[in-house]
């Protein structure tokens, strides 16, 4: 996988949420749930289109692909970026625009509502930039700085208090509740962090550089690495997500997903047989995993490898994202369009 093509699959993927879709009852979201497949115009319609397919966006006057996506927390609302372009911020009522911003010169590469009127949006040799949705601002509020690195990612924990981001000095984990907001913690990875996502409460911090997994406790006066992976192969690592205990990693590379344990390679979801640009564990602490591939397949996983359930579109994902009751998921399109599916039930 050559190094453009890695800066087009790079992922940002969030778990902000406690409770399952598959255990107890979650928050529900009447935003999402209203969506409906028989509301997508036929012309938009893909020719065998899943039926967990219920909504399209296509970038408002944009040609160019979806790179990342993201979920207010309350489910009303989904943020979109990619090459050059607007980030822009649409209403999951009716999946129309409501408001963008000025695009970067370059790519944004990371977008993550910390709350439902705030939005996080990050590119690649810039600075984070946070917006207020809503407020029609003409200018973002630049609050931090991020590496001078093409592959850059932002994760925000479960509360939207706090932000991981790779800088020059190592990854930062800063508070947001503060003004400017505040270094928490400052994690040596050892190389630029090509992936990061927090554990669904918040106590690990799971990164991952080039060839290295880190997976760290950020819920204490210090931080500690509880687990560390290096490996030894040349795909490139495009995502991670990380079980709250912190035992458990699924990286998300260029042939395919692997699910490290206690920092040890203990298997390779075998199903996908191409890029794999996203990975979320599903359970409360865990199990099933969804995936997305660049052929347009999101699986979801059990722990032993076996496939649970197959939605398989004709697109090419980029990008992968979670609702925060875990019920929906939204994919970035490589053509720059948006999908969202309702994810089934499994048992």
């Amino acid at each position: 996988m050559n190094r453009a093509y890695q800066l087009l699959v790079l992922v940002a993927v969030f778990a902000f949420t406690e409770r399952t879709a598959l255990g107890a009852e979650p928050a529900k979201s009447s935003a999402l749930d209203a969506l409906d497949a028989k509301d997508i115009p036929p012309e938009e319609l893909p020719k065998g289109a899943p039926k967990e397919l219920v909504g399209i966006i296509r970038a408002a006057g944009q040609t160019a692909s979806v790179y990342c996506v993201g979920f207010s927390p309350d489910g009303s609302k989904l943020a979109t970026g990619g090459l050059g372009q607007f980030v822009q911020v649409w209403d999951l009522k009716t999946l129309k625009l409501s408001e963008q911003f000025p695009p970067n010169k370059t790519s944004t590469l990371s977008v993550a509502f910390p709350t439902n009127d705030r939005l996080l949006a990050l590119a690649d040799f810039a600075k984070c930039r946070l917006w207020a949705v809503g407020e029609k601002a003409d200018k973002p509020k630049d609050i931090l700085t991020g590496s001078n690195c093409a592959y850059q990612q932002v994760a925000v924990d479960s509360t939207g208090r706090r932000v991981a981001l790779d800088t020059d000095d190592g990854v930062q984990v800063y508070d947001l509740s503060t003004t400017p907001p505040t270094v928490l913690y400052s994690l040596k990875s050892g190389d630029y962090v090509v992936a990061m996502a927090f554990s669904k409460d918040g106590k690990m911090l799971a990164t991952a550089t080039r060839e290295r997994l880190c997976v760290w406790q950020v819920d204490a006066k210090e931080v500690k690495k509880l687990v560390e992976y290096k490996t030894e192969q040349t795909s490139a690592f495009l995502a991670v997500c990380c079980s709250r205990s912190g035992d458990t990693v699924v990286v998300a590379t260029g042939a395919g997903a692997l699910v490290v344990k206690d920092g040890k390679l203990v298997r390779t979801l075998d199903p996908h047989k191409k890029a794999v640009v996203g990975a979320v564990f599903l359970g409360d602490d865990a199990w099933p995993l969804l995936t997305a591939d660049d052929e347009g397949r999101l699986l979801v996983c059990s722990e032993e490898g076996k496939v649970l359930a197959d939605i398989s579109t004709k697109a090419e994902f980029l990008a992968l994202a979670l609702s925060h009751d875990r019920r929906y998921a939204a994919t970035g399109n490589k053509d720059g369009t948006a999908y969202i599916f309702r994810l089934p039930v499994v048992k």
